[in-house]
């Protein structure tokens, strides 16, 4: 992974920002909003990575989303963070690159609120349509 960890800091079009590896075969790092999909499918091209999963979570500051990556073949994982501001929290899809990560940013629509760009079937997945709670996961400040 350490062969991969350099190419990722050394490589100036990726704009990685706090990258770190606080243990063999995990790498973490963040990338702006616009960069985000640019980075993504690099990963996919150069890294063969797969996509794994996304994870949201709601800050002070407005939104986070972790998206997990696997390199199969380095037996290692890459977590890449973007952030999302507090109104109206809006980040691209990654379905035009993975139909795979289709269903989990429809969850994360769903529980928090936030919208993807290029998502052709954004709608609920679990709650249905008598809930209470627009965005159950989004703390009401």
């Amino acid at each position: 992974m350490s062969e991969i960890l350099d190419r990722l800091r050394s490589d100036s079009a990726l704009k990685v920002m706090e990258i770190r590896e606080p243990r063999e075969g995990r790498i973490y790092f963040e990338v702006e909003l616009k960069d985000f999909i640019f980075v993504v499918e690099r990963l996919f091209k150069e890294f063969d990575a797969r996509f794994i999963s996304a994870t949201a979570l709601q800050t002070e500051f407005g939104f986070e989303i972790v998206y997990h990556f696997s390199l199969d073949k380095e037996k290692g994982v890459i977590s890449v963070r973007i952030r999302l501001g507090k109104e109206n929290p809006t980040a691209v899809s990654i379905t035009s690159l993975r139909k795979g990560g289709e269903f989990i940013e429809r969850e994360i629509y769903e529980m928090f609120g936030i919208n993807f760009i290029g998502h052709s079937e954004l709608k609920g997945l679990f709650l249905d349509e008598f809930y209470g709670q627009e965005h159950p996961m989004r703390r009401q400040r």
